[in-house]
């Protein structure tokens, strides 16, 4: 999740949503589809992007548990990021009802491989689709975001897994249709945790997004992004989720922006003993400050 975050953090980080510089319609209000990086106005990715992880030294879609180091791994959530390193490839399908009115679509492709089981790097590809009223419908390929994922297992006897990265939100979208961004990219370090309990998992994770490039003349906006989750294993093949993430904008025109979001969500390993899973969310804003009112959430995921 630069953002996002997914990322998003990205978002994906869950795919960001940004405020729009579209001159077609020459309103910084109107909004544009970022992709799960750490774009202007809110919560990461996302996509957010998450990781649900089998080490290289275990079973897929084996549950981690408090054993010898190194076996301890998190599952992924939907809207926000695992802190656990790991090898996967993760499908999603994003809905965004725009504050401002209008309606994006988001296809993303995650994909991550664990080069040791500390440290593993990702890409993630969004391809979006935006409607407003009035106009044809536009699509694009979205920023694309590339990250850099390290943990350590010194607490893994505890159930606490720590960790953190760098991300980097790619300026591969269009300024025509205002879907992505065309000359800016973001930098994003993070810092990353898990804690395990039994049947419960809490991640969260926060980053800084730096943009760089751009209109020298423009105040750059640094946004911090940050995830949270917990999510119960109930039974071996169904898990329940309560997600939080939201964004902090400091500096450029959205200067003091703040939002927060909650999103329920479920995921279910469909055939047991199988490596994939498939998951379900909804997220919804609750400030008054937002860029979406309302999202929602499917993925598909696969581990090896």
């Amino acid at each position: 999740m630069i953002r996002h975050i997914p990322a998003i953090r990205r978002v994906p980080r869950v795919e960001r949503i940004v405020r729009d510089r579209d001159v077609l319609h020459g309103s910084r209000d109107a909004l544009v589809a970022r992709g799960t990086g750490a774009p202007r106005g809110v919560a990461a990715f996302v996509s957010l992007a998450a990781l649900l992880v089998a080490f290289a030294a275990a079973p897929a879609g084996a549950h981690g548990g408090h054993g010898a180091r190194g076996a301890l791994h998190f599952s992924h959530p939907l809207v926000g990021e695992s802190p656990s390193p790991g090898t996967k490839v993760r499908i999603d399908h994003r809905f965004d009802s725009i504050e401002t009115g209008g309606e994006l679509n988001t296809a993303r492709l995650e994909a991550e491989y664990a080069i040791r089981r500390w440290v593993s790097v990702e890409v993630d590809v969004p391809w979006t689709y935006r409607r407003r009223a009035g106009r044809p419908t536009e699509n694009h390929l979205n920023d694309v975001e590339a990250a850099l994922k390290l943990a350590t297992f010194a607490l893994a006897d505890r159930g606490v897994l720590l960790g953190g990265g760098v991300a980097a939100e790619l300026p591969t979208g269009d300024a025509a249709t205002g879907i992505g961004s065309e000359d800016v990219t973001v930098v994003a370090p993070f810092v990353s945790a898990g804690l395990r309990r039994g049947a419960l998992e809490v991640v969260g994770r926060a980053e800084f997004g730096i943009p760089t490039g751009g209109d020298a003349s423009v105040e750059p906006d640094l946004e911090l992004t940050w995830n949270g989750s917990a999510l119960v294993h109930v039974g071996g093949r169904l898990m329940v989720l309560a997600e939080f993430d939201g964004a902090h904008v400091s500096g450029g025109a959205e200067d003091g922006f703040d939002a927060v979001y909650a999103a329920p969500g479920v995921k279910l390993v469909p055939l047991r003993g199988t490596a994939i899973e498939v998951g379900a969310s909804v997220r919804v804003a609750l400030t008054d400050e937002r860029d979406t009112d309302i999202s929602t959430v499917g993925s598909v995921f696969y581990h090896f």
